[in-house]
């Protein structure tokens, strides 16, 4: 009965199945309810193989009677897999602690066995015709079972009357990794540029992917993503249909190549290279009468069409960017009433983001970052883009008076921007100034203080009218002491808040021990904790340590290039011998170690977030490389006089 994923604070409270068989499978009609017990950004309705989604109705049910529905903006299908699972994100972002999410759907199975496992709902019943055992610990009643906190050993098999047909599955499918694939983006604008180019205008895209499967030993499959509002799709080459993607597969020794296309509305005027997991991808873009500039072979955009300039500098980009959000802001929202006439100074400009949370969360909604809906429709359905929430907090600011500029920002994580390309500009900032003083508003982390962001938009360039780069970076910190088989955790800045950010993501019965094992390894269990959920302040953790080896190394390098933040990392720990070493390399890592008596000190200092991994390496090898020999001092020759009284050396 896989039902849905959970994340974060979302727990299954109720699950109500009825499934009834038919000639081609089975038709399972479920109730679902999800209760918020703290961060429960969203929910997944899973998809397994062979599952294929009929009806779908789902709302948010707030703690004050508000009821709204979870419409398509609020759905992101989530492509299958090469096993064919996938899923429907539901996204929830305004629930907080004892809001819920109630889900009606139906789902058709194919006509193998039905299994129905109840575990992890707190409330689970089960509805049909067709026999079965009642298995121990499940109550009947006079339409089916029902079970309260049913444990993982629980589960009715029911067997499909007719009997397995099997499905669209061409048996077990290798992964591709080393596919090459070129695609060819061809802009289909007719009429009047500056009209059909935008959403709804009557412009299109035709996509076409041409990629080659290597030869192998094996069937080898790779998933193509195709959106669902595709049309003329295309297809040459052995492969299965899916409603969201194609699988591209191969026999062993076969190695000729798959041609898919199809064409989506709304030519893109901007865009970023194209990825396909498992595959090289060469990118080419075309236009009949039209230019298109590159910009590091990663982003390009549509600089004219004939002798029209469609975005030729930043500052015209701004400036349509300025003019769109206007329009999006007819009519504007108003300011909160519990903050009209107040005076403004921070204290109130800090109130703007919770109040703006009560009534919308924000979400990574499948939506295009940089076109917003109408904000006052958009805030009434209680979730928000990062855009479209900053926006709302500038108008709002400029309401009460207080200068205020919005900033569309391409995370520093991601590389540098294209001030004459919005490609990857997709989270949003507040910039607010009084006397003289900036402070700036993230409205999409959940966990940040009133005036603090993400570390990941910290000197990240940004589309703005009041410039090009976000705040600098903030030094954080970090201090790790191990003694008596204990660890404890100090944490300040954006350290603090990288790890708050890490935790949201978490179920919340998941937390204890995903913190405890982050910091200890496996088997490290949490001792205590201070001050985690307080955003802006400092944090510390101590955990238990396991015997044995696994415990983490909390100066090894990151898996990639990213560092995430500068400043210190500090290591206490029980260590024998007398020590003293430095390494820098190139200026972006210095670290020092010292050992006295039985307790060894070592210090990172990071400079930067960004590092080759080569030096990153190097810094590693030389850090767990045994110390150099003591150098022998060469004794005095006592066979030379020395300078005699009263004569200088």
């Amino acid at each position: 009965m896989d039902l849905v994923t959970l994340t974060g604070g979302c727990v299954l409270a109720v699950a109500e199945v009825a499934v009834e068989p038919t000639d081609t499978g089975w038709t399972e009609s479920a109730h679902i309810e999800v209760l918020s017990e703290g961060s429960c950004d969203h929910v997944d309705l899973r998809l397994p193989a062979g599952v294929r989604l009929g009806r779908l109705k789902a709302r948010t049910h707030l703690s004050d009677g508000t009821k709204r529905r979870i419409d398509e903006a609020r759905q992101r299908r989530v492509v299958r897999d090469l096993a064919g699972d996938g899923a429907i994100r539901l996204y929830a972002p305004e629930l907080i602690p004892g809001d819920r999410v109630d889900i009606d759907v139906i789902r058709e199975h194919p006509p193998d066995a039905y299994t129905w496992a109840p575990a992890g709902s707190r409330y689970a019943s089960l509805v049909t015709s067709v026999p079965y055992d009642v298995p121990e610990g499940a109550n009947p009643d006079r339409t089916g079972i029902w079970v309260a906190n049913a444990p993982d050993t629980l589960q009715v098999v029911l067997p499909h009357p007719v009997g397995s047909r099997g499905d669209d599955a061409v048996g077990a499918l290798a992964p591709v990794t080393d596919a090459k694939a070129e695609v060819l983006l061809e802009l289909l604008v007719p009429g009047e540029p500056m009209r059909t180019l935008y959403p709804g205008g009557g412009s299109s895209l035709r996509t076409a992917w041409t990629v080659s499967l290597p030869d192998g030993d094996a069937r080898r499959g790779l998933v193509l993503p195709v959106p669902m509002a595709a049309t003329e799709v295309a297809i040459e080459g052995t492969h299965i249909r899916r409603d969201d993607s194609v699988v591209l597969w191969a026999e062993p020794g076969e190695a000729k190549p798959h041609r898919v296309s199809w064409v989506t509305p709304d030519a893109p005027v901007y865009g970023e290279k194209l990825a396909l997991a498992g595959a090289e991808v060469t990118q080419t873009v075309q236009i009949e009468d039209g230019r298109i500039r590159w910009q590091d072979g990663e982003t390009w955009w549509l600089g004219a069409i004939g002798v029209r300039a469609i975005v030729p500098d930043r500052s015209l980009l701004v400036r349509a960017l300025e003019n769109r959000f206007r329009r999006a802001a007819i009519p504007e929202p108003a300011i909160p009433p519990a903050l009209r006439g107040r005076a403004t100074d921070w204290e109130m400009i800090a109130q703007l983001k919770p109040e703006l949370a009560r009534r919308a969360g924000v979400a990574d909604l499948p939506l295009a970052p940089l076109f917003p809906r109408r904000l006052v429709k958009a805030r009434k359905t209680g979730a928000l883009t990062s855009v479209e929430a900053a926006l709302v907090l500038w108008l709002q600011a400029n309401q009460a008076r207080v200068p205020a500029a919005w900033a569309v920002v391409r995370p520093a994580s991601e590389g540098p921007g294209w001030h004459t390309s919005p490609a990857g500009y997709d989270e949003g900032l507040v910039a607010v100034n009084i006397d003289g003083t900036t402070r700036w508003i993230d409205p999409a982390c959940r966990v940040c203080g009133a005036f603090e962001i993400r570390p990941d938009l910290e000197d990240a360039d940004m589309l703005s009218p009041i410039g090009i780069h976000t705040p600098d970076v903030r030094e954080g910190a970090l201090a790790v002491t191990d003694a008596d088989g204990t660890r404890t955790v100090e944490m300040s800045g954006p350290a603090a808040l990288s790890l708050r950010l890490w935790l949201a993501a978490i179920p919340s019965s998941e937390r204890a021990t995903a913190l405890a094992e982050r910091f200890g390894g496996p088997g490290a269990t949490l001792a205590a904790s201070e001050k985690l959920a307080e955003a802006g302040s400092d944090l510390k953790v101590v955990v238990t340590l396991p015997d044995g080896a696994g415990v983490p190394d909390p100066l090894a390098p990151p898996d990639g290039d990213w560092w995430g933040w500068i400043g210190e990392r500090r290591w206490t720990h029980p260590a024998a011998g007398d020590d003293v070493r430095r390494h820098e390399h190139q200026g972006p890592l210095c670290w020092t170690a010292r050992t006295e008596g039985d307790v060894r000190t070592e210090i990172l200092t990071v400079r930067e977030r960004r590092i080759p991994v080569d030096s990153s390496g190097t810094f590693d090898q030389a850090r767990r490389a045994p110390p150099p020999p003591p150098v022998a001092m060469p004794e005095p020759d006592v066979s030379q006089p020395g300078p005699e009284s009263g004569e200088a050396p």
